[in-house]
């Protein structure tokens, strides 16, 4: 029989979906927020709401936004004909940090994952293909397409995806971080002098 009353039970198996939370780290997040103050706890609340009613996904890059188009798209000093590609929003978080990057991102939403069923149409390519074609129209010349997927198979596999996929576009140039990163890192993760080491010396896709 359970000790706990039926809330706190619900609160801790909420938890248990967040990505790397287990039972007791659920547990320990349950005891903090019943020791939280309620004022405290309200503003919580509302900043979850917050996300779920004002965060959008840009119309350019898929990032996140509170706006149609995220303040990165919209800066006129970034490189439009640079666009790096990234699974999620936080690995532009990372690359943000460092500071040398000045061109622009693309966000997949994920990686190619057929065991978990994602797939292609899963992902953001065709807004990619959209971005460059539009590229194109504007007479940009010399476009660069950075892949700073995740150095495991499903990143290489995406990888590999978009590159034939959009590989015959006129005027494109593949690149991908150079190999300073372990097998299976994530790039949200890692430290911003490897994360500027893999971008500066990243190397050309045959």
């Amino acid at each position: 029989m359970n000790i706990f009353p039926k809330v706190v039970i619900e609160l801790i198996t909420e938890l248990k979906k967040l990505p790397g939370i287990g039972n007791k780290s659920a547990a320990k997040l349950t005891y903090y927020f019943l020791k939280t103050p309620k004022d405290d706890l309200d503003k919580i609340a509302n900043i979850f709401l917050k996300i779920k009613n004002e965060i959008k996904t840009c119309e350019v890059c898929c990032n996140f936004s509170d706006e149609e188009m995220c303040s990165v798209c919209k800066n006129p000093e970034r490189e439009k004909n640079e666009i790096l590609v990234v699974e999620d929003p936080l690995d532009t978080a990372a690359f943000e940090e460092i500071g040398i990057y000045k061109g622009m991102y693309h966000v997949l939403g994920g990686k190619l994952s057929p065991v978990e069923g994602i797939g292609p149409e899963d992902l953001t390519i065709d807004e990619l293909e959209k971005r460059i074609k539009e590229l194109m129209k504007e007479k940009y010349q010399n476009i660069e397409i950075i892949f700073a997927t995740t150095p495991d198979l499903a990143g290489e596999a995406t990888l590999t995806y978009i590159k034939e996929r959009l590989g015959n576009i006129k005027n494109v140039t593949f690149t991908s971080l150079a190999r300073g990163l372990p097998t299976g890192a994530d790039l949200g993760y890692a430290d911003s002098k490897t994360l500027e080491n893999a971008l500066e010396d990243r190397k050309q896709i045959s």
